[in-house]
C-alpha cells in the first residue's frame, strides 16, 4: 500500500507538469489524497513520503508556513524518463494530426497559439524541451515549412507533409 501511496504523489507531481523545485503543498495532502484513503491506508502516508525522501525523490520542506514536498532532480528524472527521439516522434505526430483534424491543405498553417494552447498542454516538461528540436527536424525533413506572419511563427504544411498525412 505505501509503494501505492508513493506512486500517487508522484503522479501529482506529473499531472501538475512539476519541475525540479515545485512543490505539492500540504493542502493537497490533506484534501485531495487524505479523504480518498481509508484510515488503514491513511497510516500509510508518512512512510510512503518517508521512503520518497529516502529514494531521494523529494525533499520536505517548510513552504508558505506549511509542509510542502519539493521534487528532486532525480524525482524529476524518474517521472519523466529521458527519451528524445520518443518525445520528437509524438510531437510530430501531435502537429501532422492537428493539420489532419483541420483538414488542412499545402500552405495552411498552425500557429504559436495552436502549439501552446494545443499542443503543450499534451507535453510533459521533459517533452517540451523536444519541441523546438522536432519542429526543427520536421523543417529538415521538408514536412512544414516555418515562416513569420504577423510577428508569429506559424507550420506551414507543405507537399511533403500533405503526402505523409493523407
Amino acid at each position: 500500500m505505501k509503494q501505492q501511496i508513493a506512486a500517487r504523489i508522484l503522479d501529482q507531481f506529473v499531472t501538475m507538469s512539476a519541475r525540479v523545485g515545485h512543490c505539492i503543498g500540504e493542502r493537497w495532502i490533506l484534501h485531495e489524497l487524505r479523504p480518498s484513503l481509508n484510515p488503514k491506508e491513511q497510516m500509510e502516508i508518512e512512510p510512503a513520503i518517508d521512503d520518497l525522501r529516502t529514494q531521494g525523490l523529494i525533499e520536505v520542506d517548510r513552504r508558505v508556513g506549511m509542509r510542502a514536498l519539493v521534487l528532486t532532480a532525480a524525482g524529476y528524472d524518474a517521472i519523466y524518463p529521458s527519451d528524445p527521439d520518443t518525445a520528437k516522434r509524438k510531437i510530430r505526430e501531435a502537429i501532422l494530426n492537428g493539420f489532419s483534424r483541420s483538414n488542412s491543405r499545402v500552405g495552411h498553417c498552425l500557429d504559436e497559439r495552436w502549439i501552446l494552447h494545443q499542443l503543450m498542454p499534451t507535453l510533459s516538461p521533459r517533452e517540451r524541451e523536444q519541441l523546438d528540436p522536432a519542429i526543427h527536424d520536421m523543417a529538415q525533413e521538408g514536412l512544414v515549412d516555418l515562416d513569420t506572419r504577423m510577428r508569429m511563427t506559424a507550420l506551414v504544411l507543405t507537399q511533403k507533409g500533405f503526402d505523409a498525412i493523407y
